[in-house]
């Protein structure tokens, strides 16, 4: 466990889902991120200034400021992934750079992520321009008969002699992706030798037997020649920083979550996604180790429900074309099952391509809470919504862990955003915006004169539209949409300002007094309120906490444990309502299976905390064996006083105080018997 922690990040670029997604869930992690300021990371059109990022990247380093460094070595490096595929830099002018890194890896745990260029199947003008006029030519190169030698970088130079191109050409692709070979393969020699924590290269854009195939093969080769644990070769780019980060807190707080795959189509697992070169099935396994997860049996820590295609991969905004969802109920029980079993369930909606999945987004928002699913991603290609579902994953398996000094507001702003944004705008509000530009003569690929209305249609649809069906599932967690902007100027890429509102009025100074022999009255007499208020729904309450211990320094606070039936847990939230209590569901990411109320008095101060939880689980029998070990054993009772006196001068936020006494109550509890599941 870590206070904290402080971490350094160099992103892709500055698209909201390179930078902000994994800044945002950094935070709500617990962890304090640090970037290059926003001006530093260049756009589509501008390079980012490597010099000024470098600059700042020291000095942080220099001053001590980080506990890790997660990097992308195209930033690093060449300015971003789109500079890094028009650059006409040669390595000789990259090497420094990447020794500086090494440097830089001596004074702290660095991760770093590299991508192998793509192989565009339209090529764009983000691309090297020898693409639009010899894309074709390019895109029909493949392995031989006897396959490239497998070295780097002969690999690219054995497939382009072959192939028919012009020599001015020929030697414009053998600069550019022999280039990229080079820093990636001394990247892999940095990984080999330790100087490198861990190295994550992924394939951009790509089919199987492409020119990144090709090199992906020789990278492989070098890694296994040098036996590079450190490093894993995969598909994917824009979500590399994020795995990166999983992998960090995994690192950081020594565990190794378990995760299971579901398929909504199992006979299908091995189909190869729209572009990548490989069977899903296999990316999904290279996903999970690279997070730092490990494959799940029986009991997973993770349950990860890829929701993969059955006939072919399209366009989400073709998705009309699919056939309708059938016999999706069986697996739905499973997701269910996992829920109640509180283990961690993600959707990985790669159904289709650039969006997610309108039918069964819309199904799963018909329940409560999306079903219980506490972690979503459906953009771009099928291993961005892959990394990006594992990622919040491992986060939010670290908050019912109590590992890291996370804030389940933050991760809920996270998820949130995933489902407004791959599924609410990609898929419901992006195809109306493009028949709409498309009307008005303009182009979805570069905005001019129609990108201020296109916002305001955006957010209209935004509003309208998308944000209903999300607000009726959670119904307890009221969110506004401020903003839609399109950071790129054009309709791929959207960035949406979101708002939380408070969900409670109260806040607690945390002080910490001696014990009062009046708390044990307050205690009967709140009981017999709510006894009276819940009645047949009610199988049991129990006074908990340090209240309920006597001798034992405690926050003035009454806590209250009431047992219910599992499916009646929301069923208490009017009555108790009724009955004074504020319903505060802001912990639901790392407690799912606890509804959490506070009475307040007149001065906004708490005087009861109440926990409503299935009878006779985990969460009743814990709390019940800490306090029942703390009434007869006096020296833990003094050693506990003593600890939360400490911590109460010390700690001004909530969260930190009780993260930190984290360790004496699971040291306690196992004093105690406790077996915990996970």
């Amino acid at each position: 466990m870590t206070r904290h922690p402080v971490l350094l990040f160099v992103p892709l670029d500055d698209r909201p889902v390179t930078c902000d997604m994994v800044v945002e869930l950094a935070e709500a992690a617990g962890a304090e991120v640090r970037t290059p300021d926003r001006a530093l990371l260049g756009d589509r059109d501008r390079p980012g200034d490597v010099r000024g990022i470098w600059e700042w990247l020291e000095a942080a380093a220099r001053r001590g400021d980080g506990a890790a460094l997660i990097a992308s070595a195209e930033m690093l490096c060449l300015g971003g992934l789109v500079a890094s595929r028009k650059s006409e830099a040669e390595f000789e002018e990259i090497a420094p750079l990447l020794e500086r890194l090494v440097a830089l890896a001596a004074r702290l745990p660095v991760y770093v992520s590299a991508v192998i260029p793509r192989t565009p199947v339209v090529p764009t003008d983000e691309d090297a321009p020898y693409w639009a006029a010899y894309g074709d030519a390019l895109r029909s190169i493949t392995a031989g008969a006897e396959g490239p030698q497998p070295s780097v970088p002969e690999a690219l130079d054995v497939v382009l002699q072959a192939a028919d191109l012009p020599d001015p050409v020929r030697e414009a692709v053998r600069r550019q992706r022999g280039r990229h070979l080079r820093i990636n393969a001394r990247l892999i020699a940095a990984a080999a030798s330790g100087a490198i924590r861990y190295l994550l290269i992924g394939q951009d854009d790509t089919a199987p037997g492409s020119l990144s195939q090709i090199e992906r093969e020789a990278l492989q080769a070098l890694v296994d020649q040098l036996a590079a644990s450190g490093v894993m070769l995969t598909s994917g780019a824009d979500e590399l920083n994020a795995r990166l980060l999983a992998r960090w807190l995994n690192d950081l707080t020594g565990r190794r979550p378990s995760v299971r795959a579901l398929y909504t189509f199992p006979w299908r697992s091995d189909g190869v996604p729209l572009y990548e070169a490989q069977p899903l099935n296999r990316t999904v396994a290279e996903h999970v180790a690279s997070a730092g997860c490990v494959p799940g049996g029986d009991d997973p820590e993770i349950v990860l429900w890829v929701h993969n295609f059955e006939d072919r991969q399209r366009e989400a905004q073709d998705q009309h074309e699919a056939p309708s969802l059938q016999g999706l109920e069986p697996l739905l029980r499973a997701v269910r099952a996992a829920v109640r079993e509180d283990r961690v369930v993600a959707l990985a909606d790669v159904r289709f391509a650039n969006g997610g999945d309108r039918e069964l987004v819309t199904r799963l928002l018909d329940e409560p809470r999306f079903a219980g699913i506490v972690a979503y991603a459906g953009w771009n290609t099928c291993s961005n919504a892959l990394g990006s579902a594992i990622s919040q994953a491992v986060v939010a398996c670290h908050l019912r862990a109590y590992t890291l000094p996370g804030d389940d507001r933050r991760y809920r702003l996270a998820l949130f955003r995933r489902l407004l944004e791959d599924w609410g705008y990609q898929s419901v509000v992006r195809p109306l915006l493009t028949r709409w530009i498309i009307d008005q003569g303009g182009r979805s690929a570069e905005l001019g004169e129609h990108e201020a209305e296109a916002e305001r249609r955006a957010l209209e649809g935004m509003r309208d539209v998308v944000l209903p069906p999300l607000q009726r599932s959670y119904r307890y967690h009221p969110i506004d949409v401020q903003q839609v902007i399109f950071p790129w100027h054009r309709l791929f890429e959207v960035r949406i300002a979101l708002q939380m509102p408070a969900t409670s009025r109260g806040r607690q100074q945390i002080v910490v007094v001696d014990y009062d022999p009046d708390w044990p009255r307050r205690y009967e007499e709140e009981r017999a309120a709510i006894v009276q208020t819940l009645g047949p729904l009610l199988r049991g309450i129990e006074h908990v906490g340090s209240t309920a211990v006597p001798g034992l320094a405690a926050k003035p606070i009454i806590d209250i444990m009431v047992g219910v039936a599992a499916d009646d847990l929301d069923g208490v939230i009017e009555p108790l309502a009724v009955l004074g209590y504020e319903y505060g569901p802001d912990w639901e990411i790392s407690m799912p299976l606890r509804r959490y109320f506070r009475r307040l008095a007149p001065d906004g101060s708490h005087t009861h905390h109440l926990h409503v939880v299935p009878y006779g689980e985990e969460f009743w029998t814990r709390h019940l064996r800490f306090r029942d070990y703390l009434r007869t054993h006096p020296e833990a009772v003094r050693a506990y006083g003593d600890l939360k006196k400490r911590l109460a001068a010390t700690r001004r936020e909530s969260i930190d105080y009780t993260f930190a006494k984290t360790e004496f109550i699971l040291s306690t509890e196992a004093e105690a018997g406790v077996v915990h599941r996970r």
